[in-house]
C-alpha cells in the first residue's frame, strides 16, 4: 500500500514538472521503481501467505482509514476546544472581572492592622 501511495505521488510529480524533461525523467524512472516494487511486494506477499493476503491488505486499508478518521476528528476537537476556550474568555470573564473591580473599590486603601481580638492566631488556626 505504500509503493501504491509513492507511486501515485511521483506520478503527480512527473505531472507537475512536464516543463522541464530532465527532472521528469528522473521523476519517470522512480515511477517505474516504485511500480516493480509494488508488484513485486504484492507478489511475494501472495507468495508467503497466499490464504490470507488479501485479509492482510484489507487490514491495513482498514488500519490506514482508523488513522486518517482519528487526524480528522483530533483538528475537529481542537477547532471545538477554540472556539469554547475563546466563548469562556469572552463570556465567562468579563462579569467576574467586573465583581473584582467593584470588591475592590470597597478595599481600603493602604495596610489594614490585624484587630486586637485576632492577634492570638499561634494559638488556633484563624
Amino acid at each position: 500500500m505504500s509503493e501504491r501511495a509513492a507511486a501515485g505521488r511521483f506520478a503527480i510529480y512527473h505531472d507537475i514538472v512536464a516543463d522541464d524533461p530532465p527532472t521528469q525523467a528522473v521523476f519517470e524512472e522512480i515511477l517505474r521503481d516504485e511500480v516493480f516494487h509494488m508488484t513485486y511486494t504484492h507478489t511475494q506477499l501472495a507468495r508467503i501467505s497466499p490464504d490470507s493476503y488479501r485479509r492482510r491488505l484489507w487490514s491495513a486499508r482498514v488500519r490506514r482509514v482508523w488513522k486518517q478518521y482519528l487526524r480528522v476528528a483530533t483538528a475537529i476537537a481542537n477547532l471545538f476546544g477554540t472556539i469554547m476556550l475563546t466563548l469562556q474568555y469572552f463570556i465567562l470573564i468579563p462579569p467576574f472581572a467586573g465583581l473584582a473591580k467593584r470588591a475592590l473599590r470597597r478595599e481600603r486603601p493602604g495596610w489594614v492592622g490585624i484587630r486586637p481580638e485576632r492577634r492570638d492566631s499561634l494559638t488556633r488556626q484563624y
